[in-house]
């Protein structure tokens, strides 16, 4: 058995806003001036669509490489002790955990 562990999920951010037609596009799409409490609640559901994303690139991957199965964790649990080796509990909720089974 082996294991991989990808540790870096990157999103770039885009400051020059000149090509966006209007300032509702700028300001109130993206979120800029609400509360954190209301930004986290309207931005759920593209970290959802995000995380899906990520999921669905992983699995095309691994089913290109060769792996027979990809099963979707929870930060922390696995029936494979030696895959509980991630030492960083404060990016619990920023990664992705997936077994692959070759």
């Amino acid at each position: 058995m082996g294991f991989v562990q990808v540790s870096t999920k990157q999103v770039q951010e885009i400051s020059n806003f000149e090509r966006y037609p209007s300032t509702h596009i700028v300001c109130d799409t993206m979120g800029f001036g609400l509360s954190p409490a209301h930004f986290k609640k309207k931005s759920a559901r593209y970290s959802s669509w995000l995380t899906g994303l990520f999921q669905e690139s992983i699995q095309m991957v691994a089913d290109h490489i060769g792996f027979s199965d990809v099963l979707n964790c929870e930060y922390g649990k696995s029936d494979h002790p030696e895959l509980l080796l991630d030492s960083r509990p404060q990016q619990a909720d920023l990664n992705l955990v997936v077994e692959l089974t070759k």
